[in-house]
This record gives structure tokens, C-alpha cells and sequence, in this order.
């Protein structure tokens, strides 16, 4: 019976520990997407600057480009955040994970445990039996 109990239990952590698996990869996935955003517009501000820097342009060319450059540095600043907070979700995650981990050892421990008292208890059992079962055919 607790045989049962603690592979139903050992089944549930399981799947929740597969469920929170795929969680890990989703967000690892999403925190590396946004580096790569964040890279590529830090790549364009650099570009912006650069072509700033080259030639020679007009004042209007150059209030579109500021302007264009202070919508990039707060895009940036944006996924930066979204990034900070998907890292913070991944380690909570993986922390998670290691606990689900060590709770599922923990059962099977238990599990096993529960197995050899339980084998213990029906050979004492059976003992029993068997020395009862002898008094009364000497006793005959």
C-alpha cells in the first residue's frame, strides 16, 4: 500500500520536474533571444554613431537621428529589464528544480525503506506462523 502511495508521489514530482524543465528551456530561450536583441540594437547605436561621425548632415538630419538614437538606448533599456527578469526567473526555476530533485531522492529513500520494513514485518510474520504452526504439532 505505501509502496503505492510513494510511487504516486514519485510520479507527480516527476511530471511537475518535467513540467518545470520545459519552464527552464522556454525562459533560457527567451533570456537569450533578448541578448540577441539587445546586442543587435546595440550594434545599430553604434552604426547611428558612426554615420554621425563620418559625414557631415543637416540639423534636421541630426534631430531625427538624436531622436532615433534616444528611442534605440530606451528599446535597449527596456529589454535589458525584460532580460533581468527572465534571468531571475531562470534561477528561480533552476532552484526549483534541484529542490524537486531532492525531495523525489528523499521519497525514493523513503520508498525503499518503507519496502524493506515491510519485508521485515511478513518475515517476522511468517516466522511467527511457522513457530506456532511447530508448538502445535509438538504439542500433538
Amino acid at each position: 500500500m505505501s509502496s503505492f502511495r510513494f510511487g504516486r508521489l514519485l510520479e507527480i514530482k516527476e511530471k511537475l520536474r518535467e513540467h518545470k524543465q520545459g519552464e527552464l528551456e522556454r525562459a533560457i530561450t527567451a533570456a537569450e533571444t533578448l541578448a540577441r536583441g539587445i546586442r543587435a540594437t546595440e550594434e545599430e547605436i553604434t552604426d547611428r554613431y558612426n554615420g554621425m561621425a563620418t559625414r557631415c548632415i543637416t540639423e534636421e538630419e541630426f534631430s531625427l537621428l538624436i531622436g532615433h538614437l534616444a528611442y534605440l538606448d530606451e528599446k535597449k533599456a527596456a529589454m535589458g529589464l525584460e532580460k533581468n527578469r527572465m534571468d531571475n526567473k531562470t534561477n528561480a526555476l533552476r532552484r526549483e528544480l534541484l529542490a524537486l530533485t531532492m525531495e523525489m531522492k528523499m521519497f525514493e529513500k523513503l520508498k525503499s525503506k518503507a519496502q524493506q520494513t515491510a519485508k521485515i514485518a511478513s518475515a517476522r510474520k511468517e516466522r511467527k506462523m511457522m513457530d506456532d504452526l511447530a508448538l502445535r504439532t509438538e504439542s500433538e
